[in-house]
């Protein structure tokens, strides 16, 4: 797109399978992100499929599996943890399938179950997070690992189910491979995507950091309330079923064990499917109150509602406002940036020591350097690399904050590099400042953007830009 090569023009640290997702969201819907929301709309539905299956194994009981569905909304959406859609939302689709078919095989009723599907399937599902995001491919590996366990055990071919795993890997991954050998730059996808990433999250203190970040879990209560839920939901779960009691104990360690490496809150969504465990135990105790038509509609609006109350009155993370109700100072000056960006046809932008907070989408922006938006843990050749192409003067427009270090250099080398700054502001913690060569108008004092606009206007900025 745009003419653009991924991992050649630009890199970051996540998968060509992000890439191309965020590629159609982009042509449905190219100056917002809500080609994105229909996508993730779309990838929930299925997961909200694979939920619902998964808790009939145990309940045998369509309704009851509805509400468990219903009742995991809470999880998946509580903004603790998720506070807009990442990439590791993309893997729960592939997460709930595989957890669903490993529920399928070790304890659904079908004596007949097809394995050889089963492990076609985790191998693709390996694949495809694999391509969004490696550390949940580790992840979900511990699941499948105890799958061939399993499999062994019921004396199924080892040969078969292996060959299976592979020709389902292949078949996801068989499309990327036959585009970066026609581009040319299957190379460079492998040094950005695995090696360059590697490099990143590289740590000499790796196994005294991961004690601690295990003691954090009892630090914050939000993390202890999901550790919580889900050891109580997997020791009842496993009280209930006749075999394999530990599998369900098993499954969330493996998630949490590696989500809680050098964690942000929003590391940890992929954990919290797990809590489906306590879900289904807390509907199996309290059945009888539950299977009613009604109920079932009451519960379903009381979920909705406090979901759509708690995220948003809730103030966390850097997205501390909704952007779409909330006629806040921090969307105008994402607006307003908005706005001075669009008076350039496609412009380009470096976010200089900072990390890319989505201003450039409202003005269809391209990035200004391989490593346009500074990526944690950044080698110092990432770093050379921005610095060069900010010093080269290439991009139109740069970004730069003082989360990691303070502005005064930054500043400096900028204007030695003739820029000049045409916008800024200020949050409760950092500023932030918008640097340019371009000439630009300045921004009207009637120039305000609604819900109405963003909603109605294909461009919602470029249209009340001046001519």
């Amino acid at each position: 797109m745009n003419g653009m090569t991924p991992y050649v023009d630009f890199a970051d640290s996540k998968g060509p399978l992000l890439w191309f997702i965020y590629g159609v969201g982009y042509l449905i819907s190219p100056y917002n992100y809500i080609g994105v929301f229909w996508l993730s709309v779309i990838l929930y539905s299925f997961v909200y499929f694979w939920i619902y299956k998964t808790s009939n194994i145990f309940l045998n009981d369509p309704r009851l599996s509805f509400i468990c569905a219903i009742l995991l909304s809470l999880s998946f959406f509580c903004p603790w943890f998720h506070d807009e859609v990442r990439a590791e939302d993309w893997c729960q689709l592939f997460i709930s399938w595989s957890l669903y078919r490993a529920c399928d095989m070790i304890y659904g009723s079908n004596t007949r179950h097809n394995y050889y599907l089963s492990f076609s399937i985790f191998g693709l599902c390996l694949l495809a997070t694999l391509l969004i995001k490696y550390n949940i491919t580790v992840m979900l590996a511990g699941i499948v690992a105890y799958c061939f366990y399993y499999a062994i055990r019921k004396r199924i071919s080892l040969y078969k189910i292996f060959i299976s795993s592979i020709s389902g890997a292949f078949l996801g991954v068989l499309p990327f491979m036959l585009y970066f050998l026609y581009k040319g730059n299957l190379s460079d996808f492998i040094n950005e995507y695995f090696l360059n990433t590697f490099k990143t999250i590289q740590d000499s203190n790796s196994i005294s950091n991961y004690i601690h970040e295990w003691l954090l879990t009892m630090g914050h209560p939000e993390r202890m309330i999901l550790f919580a839920l889900s050891i109580a939901g997997a020791l009842l779960m496993g009280k209930s079923v006749k075999n394999d009691k530990y599998f369900f104990l098993y499954s969330f360690l493996c998630f949490y064990a590696i989500a809680i490496h050098h964690a942000f809150e929003f590391y940890l969504c992929s954990c919290l499917i797990f809590i489906l465990w306590f879900i289904i135990s807390f509907v199996s105790r309290y059945k009888d109150y539950m299977r009613g038509k009604k109920n079932i509609i009451v519960l379903a609006a009381t979920v909705l509602a406090f979901i759509t109350i708690f995220n948003y009155t809730f103030a966390g993370g850097y997205l501390i406002n909704n952007l779409f109700f909330k006629d806040t100072q921090y969307r105008k000056d994402l607006y307003n940036i908005g706005y001075l960006m669009s008076q350039v046809p496609k412009p380009t932008i470096i976010y200089f020591q900072s990390t890319d907070h989505g201003y450039g989408v409202l003005a269809d922006a391209l990035p200004g350097s391989k490593y346009w938006s500074s990526q944690t843990g950044a080698t110092t050749e990432m770093e050379q690399v921005q610095v060069h192409d900010v010093l080269s003067g290439k991009s139109d427009f740069v970004m730069i904050d003082n989360v990691k270090s303070p502005l005064s250099k930054k500043i400096t080398l900028l204007e030695q590099s003739g820029y000049h700054k045409c916008y800024s502001y200020q949050t409760r913690k950092y500023i932030y400042e918008l640097y340019t060569k371009k000439q630009l108008k300045p921004i009207p004092d009637n120039f305000h953007v609604t819900w109405k606009n963003i909603i109605l206007k294909r461009n919602f900025i470029r249209q009340d830009t001046p001519n």
